[in-house]
């Protein structure tokens, strides 16, 4: 018996079964095969089917119904635990109706927690609910309300609310399973509760709400980025941004997540997750480039678990989107429609609007417009239904009457005097009445500050719409007066002169898309950050200075990694002042190396454009093209200057942010 367990991590648990089945009783055996299990489960040990397997064959020839069950429960979750899910699904079939045979009381709640534990992952959530909710009382009826597996009950409970829209229910428990955790001091059983929260407020629309929940879980833990727990807190934060369609801070978010997950040879799960999210983002954020990359960094990992049922539908929902940003319409409504029946199927209500919203943008972009209206309306009315079912108020009373609850239990605990609970009675009411009427001014509150809100934003949108107005008029309508002039003369050009005019048309229309496209990005609000700066620099440089023969380096220094947000004057202004300032060293130097650095430190921001080339020691400092650029620097408060040498000519432009 002593060398079991060494024998069992040397993976020798076939000499381990030869042995038992040498045995003379059957008695002898389930002891021996009952002490192995217990090890095998401890210590996780693989190929250990076969000890699993004549333990059940025993169990069912001795007609011992608690032992078999027991049994056929612990090889499920062995095989759930090596994430070789239909396998576990197989064993537990002839046993989910079963569990009402078993004598023992607890034994029957770990066995219904654990048939449960199976069903999510296949999304059977009302049945996995049954289970749960049945496990829950057995426990409460035990008054065994500390036991571990009752708050894992709890919190999965909790989980599974919220995935069929009960939000009330759910926001009940899921605060209960925190103060439990909270009283046992458990924080990692208090961050699952309080993550399930956050993401409960984010997705019926509370976001501030659900920044209170963020600041509670972030507080459990350091600030590590490399801290597992932190790494699925941000995992967390960034689906919250995509359900606000706040793509690029989503995408940012996961991005930063990268470098320490993928030294996490563990958290398989968290990097599926992680893909999941970022290929959405990206793909909703029109920065669908990217997506093949990921998608495959995706498969990798799903393809490592041997392509689990758990995660399965995150893989689909992934390989849509591959597919759409690939022109593969027929292979995405294929996984499009089969993820729509299996959300459906599975009652969970946040997947049906997502599903919906993916098919809605299939039929969009193939130009099956009815078929995107469809599919847009079953989205709308999946959104409405979520939040009109779970308003503030809604969540308020919920937990306002678990806590009236908790503190009526402890008064008839504490004194059964009906007087005493006469007079708590009628201060309840009192409470009731005030808070009814504390929500009703709150809401009465937040209706006008909505307005206000809303008024001012008008406001913006229209100087929005009137700087739009006057950069196109400014930066592009006399282009495009050229152009016209020079199509008009088209006809009057001698034959053998055409070539040369067509050509130069061509040019100025490619000048007219070029400065479109970065005005359009200047006042792209999805694109204002330090970081977005530096990536369309180095879209100028791959475009213009290779064309040219240059090489070319890029270096942003930032204490937060160029997440600082720019105003659209700034980033434009800067842009610009980089880009003529490249276009000079094409036009004058005789380098072939120029250095770009964007440097954020101490409120102002700088732009130091460097080539080294000997020949731009004879560079005018009074060219037009300069002066435009002291200008642009000027127009933000910020300033500029020239240096130069026998081997460089430098450009810096410094600009309070």
């Amino acid at each position: 018996m002593v060398l079991w367990p060494s024998l069992i991590h040397a993976q020798k648990t076939d000499s381990l079964f030869q042995v038992i089945q040498e045995l003379d009783s059957d008695e002898e055996k389930v002891i021996l095969l009952d002490t192995l299990i217990s090890q095998i489960m401890a210590d996780r040990a693989p190929g250990s089917d076969s000890i699993f397997t004549f333990r059940l064959a025993l169990a069912k020839r001795s007609h011992d119904v608690e032992s078999e069950v027991r049994t056929a429960r612990q090889f499920a979750h062995y095989c759930y635990m090596q994430y070789r899910d239909d396998e576990a699904r197989k064993i537990i079939n002839p046993y989910l109706n079963r569990t009402n045979e078993l004598s023992d009381s607890l034994e029957k709640a770990l066995t219904l927690y654990r048939f449960a534990n199976i069903l999510m992952v296949f999304k059977e959530n009302r049945e996995a609910i049954e289970f749960l909710e049945h496990a829950s009382q057995i426990y409460e009826q035990q008054n065994d309300t500390l036991n571990s597996v009752y708050l894992s009950s709890l919190a999965d409970l909790g989980a599974l609310y919220l995935t069929v829209g009960q939000i009330g229910e759910s926001a009940v428990v899921l605060n209960q399973a925190r103060d439990q955790y909270r009283f046992l001091k458990d924080t990692l059983g208090m961050f699952d509760a309080i993550t399930n929260l956050f993401i409960l407020y984010s997705q019926i629309g509370l976001y501030e709400e659900a920044t209170v929940y963020a600041e509670q879980g972030r507080a459990l833990f350091g600030q590590d980025p490399g801290d597992v727990r932190l790494i699925a807190w941000n995992i967390n934060v960034a689906r919250n941004y995509l359900q606000q369609q706040e793509w690029n801070k989503a995408i940012r978010l996961y991005k930063a997540q990268i470098p320490y997950i993928d030294s996490i040879d563990e958290n398989v799960h968290s990097k599926i997750y992680l893909y999941n999210g970022l290929i959405e983002g990206l793909y909703f954020g029109n920065q669908r480039d990217s997506i093949p990359y990921y998608f495959q960094r995706l498969e990798e990992e799903f393809r490592g678990l041997n392509n689990t049922q758990e995660f399965y539908f995150l893989y689909q929902q992934s390989r849509f989107l591959y597919r759409m940003s690939r022109g593969q319409y027929t292979l995405a409504e294929e996984d499009g429609l089969e993820l729509l029946n299996n959300s459906i199927d599975g009652n969970d209500a946040a997947e049906i609007m997502l599903h919906n919203q993916f098919l809605a943008e299939l039929y969009r972009v193939t130009g099956n417009y009815q078929q995107a209206l469809t599919y847009t309306e079953a989205y709308l009315e999946v959104h409405d239904s979520i939040l009109a079912a779970n308003k503030a108020a809604a969540l308020l009373l919920y937990q306002t009457q678990y806590e009236t609850k908790e503190k009526e239990s402890q008064i008839v605990r504490l004194n059964q005097n009906a007087e005493i609970l006469s007079v708590n009675l009628e201060r309840n009411r009192l409470y009731k009445f005030l808070l009814m009427a504390g929500v009703g001014l709150l809401l009465l509150i937040g209706i006008v500050i909505y307005n206000r809100i809303k008024y001012r934003q008008l406001l913006k949108i229209q100087d929005l719409r009137m700087n739009i107005s006057s950069d196109l008029h400014d930066e592009v309508g006399s282009l495009l007066s050229g152009i016209y002039m020079q199509t008009d003369m088209l006809p009057a050009v001698p034959d053998k002169e055409k070539p040369s005019l067509i050509s130069e048309i061509g040019d100025n229309i490619k000048k007219a898309v070029t400065m479109m496209g970065d005005l359009v990005w200047s006042i792209d609000s999805r694109r204002d950050s330090l970081l977005d700066l530096k990536d369309k620099i180095t879209d100028t440089c791959h475009q213009w200075l290779n064309q040219a023969s240059f090489r070319y380096k890029i270096e942003l220094n930032a204490p937060d990694q160029g997440l600082t947000e720019l105003s659209p004057a700034v980033k434009k202004e800067i842009y610009l002042v980089c880009k003529e300032a490249i276009n000079n060293v094409i036009k004058h130097s005789n380098g072939d190396l120029v250095e770009i650095k964007l440097t954020h430190l101490d409120n102002k921001l700088s732009l130091m454009v460097r080539d080294n080339g000997t020949k731009s020691l004879n560079a005018s400092l009074s060219g037009q093209g300069l002066q435009n650029m002291e200008r642009r620097a000027q127009t933000v408060g910020g300033k500029l200057t020239i240096k130069k040498g026998a081997d460089y000519f430098q450009v810096i432009m410094e600009v309070p942010v």
